[in-house]
């Protein structure tokens, strides 16, 4: 991800510190986070199915999501945010764009110091006789056989990648009928470190959470797909935890 030696004290980071009183190197940090979550979740940064309840969560920090608004780094609404600008510094570009310079920056400063050199001319192979025996070409090597994740992941945490596809396909039981596609495998290992930190009870409470009939109107979201699921699992988390707790509240 592109990042500038300028952006700690850009007026967008002053404005937010201010806003929050936090010091403005905290701020970098928290937009990391967000920076980085957002490129691993969008190609463009538009149109994030996630809320602003969300972002605050993402950085520990209550009133971020609105700062960032107030900063001009953060438009639409829930459901439907955009970070304006992203493909500036972020996305499959802006990386395309970064590693081109560096290459012709690297290469334009080692052709100013590399000295000329001769380079001798290469004998001609000496030509085998008719008596001399050719060696056969080497053999091929087979075809490696991979697994479902291993071209998209580490093969070391290939089967750490099943496991987790195994509990989402849990929530939902159609969801284990359904073989995931290469969008919804890139969109695993994106999510992996979010559904890694979800503890037992948690998990239960996704469940039972996924598996309630919730009434119209009632505010709260269930994803029918599992890719929607893994596009924001934050975000069902969040809205499972507040079920539960009226579920208890009701009960009692």
């Amino acid at each position: 991800m592109k990042f500038e030696f300028a952006t700690p004290d850009k007026p967008e980071i002053v404005s937010i510190a201010g806003t929050l009183g936090i010091d403005q190197d905290a701020v970098v940090g928290k937009m990391l986070r967000i920076w980085a979550w957002a490129d691993t979740n969008s190609i463009d940064g538009a149109c994030m199915n996630v809320t602003e309840m969300f972002l605050d969560r993402l950085t520990y920090q209550p009133g971020f999501a609105k700062a960032m608004r107030a900063a001009g780094w953060l438009k639409g609404q829930d459901g439907a945010l955009v970070f304006p600008n992203f493909d500036r510094h972020n996305g499959t570009t802006a990386k395309a764009r970064a590693m081109a310079n560096r290459r012709n920056d690297a290469y334009r400063a080692g052709k100013k110091r590399a000295p000329k050199i001769a380079v001798p001319k290469a004998a001609p192979p000496p030509q085998a006789s008719t008596e001399d025996e050719v060696e056969p070409p080497a053999p091929r090597p087979l075809p490696v056989v991979r697994d479902e994740f291993s071209d998209y992941h580490p093969p070391a945490t290939a089967a750490h990648l099943e496991s987790l596809l195994k509990r989402v396909n849990s929530l939902s039981p159609d969801w284990a009928k359904v073989h995931p596609s290469y969008e919804e495998r890139r969109t695993l290992i994106g999510s992996a470190g979010s559904l890694e930190s979800l503890d037992d009870e948690t998990w239960t409470i996704l469940t039972a959470f996924m598996a309630a009939v919730l009434p119209q109107g009632c505010g709260l979201w269930q994803p029918k797909t599992r890719s929607k699921f893994l596009q924001s699992p934050a975000d069902v988390v969040a809205h499972a935890m507040e079920w539960n707790r009226n579920h208890r509240r009701a009960r009692a």
